[in-house]
This record gives C-alpha cells, sequence and structure tokens, in this order.
C-alpha cells in the first residue's frame, strides 16, 4: 500500500514537473523571440546615453549637460509618471527638471506602492524601463510631425525578431546583422532623405532627438531591484499562462492563433519604436563623440 502511495505521488510530482516545463517552454520561447531585440536596443541605448553624457560634461561641463538635457529629462520623467498612474501606484511628486550639480540628479518622480500588489510591482518594472520607450515615441512623433510620409516600417517586410541562440549560431549570426542592418538603413535614408537644410525645422528637429536621445535610458536609481522584478514578472506570466495548457492541443491553438497575433502586434511596434530610438542615439554618438573630444582635449 505504502509503494502504491509513493508511486501515485512521483507520478503525480513528476506529470506537475512535465507540465510547468511545457509552460515554461512554451512562454520562454515566445518572451525570447519578442524580448531579445528589444533588450538588445536597450542595452545599446543605455550605454550610450551613459557615454556621451560623460563625454559632454568632461568637454562642457555642467552647462554642457543642462544644454542637452532640459528637453529630453521632462519626457524622461513623464514617462516613469504615466507607467506610476496607469498600473494605480501613488504619484507623490513629480519633479520634471530639477537638475542637482552635487547628485547629478536633472529630475525624480517619488512613488509609493504595495509590495504585494502583482499589477504595482509590474508597475515598478515597466516604470523602470518607460524612459526607453517615452524617449522613441517622442522621437517617432517628431520625425512624423517633420516628415509626413516618414513609414517606421513595412508591414510586408516586418520588423527584424530574433533570439540569443540566432546570434551565436554562425549562420544565422549573418542573417540577424543582415536583417536589423536592413531595417534600421532603411530607417536613417528617410530621415536623412526627408531633411532640407534650408529649413529651420531640420535644425530644431536635430537638437529634439538628440536631447531626447542623451536622456531616454533608465538611470541606475531606475534599475535598483529590477532583476527581482523581472522574476516577479515572469512568475506571474508562468501563472497566466499555466491553465491555458491543461486544455491541451486546443489550448495551445488557442494559444497561437488568438492570443499571441495581438501580443506579437504591439510587440513589433515597440521593437521598431525602439530600434529607431537605437539609430538615433547611435548618430548622436558619432557625431557627438569626435566634437566632445576635441573640445575636451583642447581644454586640457
Amino acid at each position: 500500500m505504502a509503494n502504491e502511495v509513493l508511486q501515485a505521488a512521483a507520478l503525480a510530482f513528476t506529470t506537475v514537473l512535465r507540465f510547468l516545463w511545457q509552460d515554461f517552454s512554451l512562454l520562454a520561447a515566445t518572451l525570447l523571440q519578442m524580448l531579445f531585440p528589444m533588450v538588445v536596443c536597450c542595452l545599446l541605448i543605455h550605454n550610450l546615453r551613459r557615454l556621451l553624457m560623460r563625454r559632454i560634461g568632461a568637454a562642457f561641463g555642467w552647462p554642457g549637460v543642462l544644454a542637452v538635457s532640459w528637453l529630453g529629462t521632462p519626457i524622461h520623467e513623464l514617462s516613469h509618471a504615466a507607467c506610476i498612474v496607469l498600473t494605480g501606484m501613488k504619484l507623490m511628486k513629480l519633479a520634471l527638471f530639477e537638475p542637482n550639480r552635487e547628485t547629478g540628479g536633472l529630475g525624480y518622480v517619488k512613488f509609493s506602492y504595495l509590495p504585494r500588489n502583482p499589477l504595482h510591482q509590474l508597475g515598478c518594472f515597466l516604470s523602470a524601463m518607460a524612459p526607453l520607450v517615452g524617449g522613441s515615441l517622442a522621437i517617432y512623433g517628431a520625425t512624423r510631425l517633420l516628415l509626413p510620409d516618414f513609414a517606421l516600417y513595412d508591414s510586408s517586410t516586418g520588423v527584424p525578431f530574433f533570439q540569443p541562440s540566432d546570434v551565436l549560431d554562425g549562420q544565422k549570426a549573418g542573417w540577424v546583422v543582415a536583417q536589423v542592418y536592413g531595417f534600421e538603413l532603411a530607417i536613417l535614408r528617410q530621415m536623412v532623405g526627408g531633411f532640407s537644410l534650408s529649413d529651420w525645422r531640420t535644425y530644431l528637429y536635430i537638437y529634439f532627438v538628440f536631447s531626447v536621445a542623451h536622456n531616454m535610458s533608465p538611470s541606475a536609481l531606475d534599475l535598483i531591484g529590477f532583476p527581482r522584478r523581472l522574476a516577479y514578472l515572469l512568475l506571474v506570466l508562468l501563472v497566466v499562462n499555466a491553465p491555458l495548457l491543461f486544455f491541451g492541443s486546443a489550448g495551445s491553438a488557442f494559444y497561437r492563433e488568438t492570443l499571441l497575433p495581438p501580443v506579437l502586434t504591439v510587440a513589433a511596434g515597440l521593437t521598431a519604436i525602439l530600434y529607431l530610438g537605437a539609430i538615433v542615439c547611435l548618430v548622436a554618438a558619432v557625431v557627438s563623440l569626435p566634437i566632445t573630444g576635441l573640445v575636451h582635449s583642447l581644454r586640457r
């Protein structure tokens, strides 16, 4: 009798493990496909921003930092505030632009949340990443105002998605690079091709997007507790996703045919927006670094 109970318990345990692994595999494949390009863009933007602000500070001092921050910082802080409010957290104070030379801070938001509230945990995660999306959206909006015919991406070709395994695979890596390079080059050609050097709006646009690009990545303070909140988010997604697997092939079909398409559509839009932000940051770096380097060397 005891052996039969143990065997039943072992069977139940392995069934649950197999079920959880199937749930995790299905969700992980989807998340990697959607999120990895976003993560690459975010890392690129974040590191370029840190480098640019450091070089601008070294070349032009605190006034130089303020000159490229007074437009971009309010967008950065408003992006935080939007996520805080939309996820039900309490916004206590919003400082759109309040530079502090001693700390290097330029603006901030103060808010409170309930640690055990899943929506608030999601809000903390999204709020940390919000300036990347908010900044990219601001750049996209400004681009559409100046260039009404600007198209972020062609629906027939779509947005380049890839997974970590694609980057590590020698044959697929070349395809990934070619796809992303072609996508970014198409964006850049549209932007440069639509500029008119005799139009004052062109120079206003360039100043605006460079200012936004210099301030659109999360700060070190924004990223405090980020790994823990990401793990919490993944756990919530696993729990939400698990009931579909109880329905077997019907649940999988519902997931692929009903739930996944709108999610992928949103992911494609966000990824395209971040690709735009990444190329603007890259151009800002290519233009700014030689200038700041020359000024810094002349001042020494």
